[in-house]
């Protein structure tokens, strides 16, 4: 089953931007390099396009980024992880990030919607995007799934060209919580609101991101 990997940094007050962004793209170059050797059905032949894409939120305290890629499954996904290729670059990472034990948040997730199955839009020269992490009692995902599909269908229907993706966490942190997280664009605030009537149990988290790499 194809998975979205969605991982959550947040950084240090003190990280260096450019530093920064200069050794992501390092380090998506070696992963690029390892998944054309170890999983080259991930890549695309004809494009020159990294796996993982790098979004960043400048307006939360402390900044956060986001990291998406596709991978086959989790278990694929953590055989990169687990690469000493990925370690090396990790630990170069890690100095930039914030000392806590939730400075990073990681998980998979399956799409949600029927017609938008494959991984999250890139909304490059999109400007920000929002990203709404929705947590709800396992009883209210059958609820929230028809809702999210219905609000699907009508803006592909309407051919509203902003862009909306969805996803189900796969690790659950237990089994009575999902997570939703819904991927939109924020030049139509209708759709906006629209996407908050998803939430059925008042506990969300919001980020607004803008993409840089990948």
């Amino acid at each position: 089953m194809t998975v979205t990997e969605f991982a959550l940094l947040k950084l240090s007050d003190a990280y260096e931007p450019l530093e920064l962004y200069e050794l992501l793209m390092e380090c998506f170059e070696i992963q690029d390099t390892w998944v054309r050797k170890h999983q080259p059905e991930l890549r695309d032949p004809h494009s020159d396009a990294n796996l993982s894409s790098v979004y960043v939120d400048r307006s939360s305290t402390p900044h956060t980024l986001l990291i998406t890629a596709q991978w086959s499954s989790p278990e694929a996904h953590h055989q990169w992880v687990a690469s000493e290729e990925n370690q090396m670059g990790f630990a170069a990472i890690k100095k930039f990030l914030a000392e806590g034990e939730d400075s990073m948040v990681l998980f998979h997730m399956a799409p949600a919607g029927l017609r938008q199955k494959g991984a999250p839009p890139k909304f490059t020269g999109q400007g920000t995007f929002e990203v709404e992490r929705i947590f709800i009692r396992a009883e209210e995902r059958p609820a929230v799934q028809e809702k999210y599909r219905k609000l699907e269908g009508t803006l592909l229907d309407l051919k509203i060209e902003d862009p909306i993706w969805a996803g189900w966490r796969l690790e659950k942190e237990s089994p009575e919580t999902d997570e939703l997280v819904v991927f939109y664009s924020q030049s139509q605030s209708p759709l906006g609101r629209t996407v908050e009537k998803l939430d059925v149990s008042h506990k969300k988290q919001v980020l607004v991101f803008e993409h840089i790499i990948g």
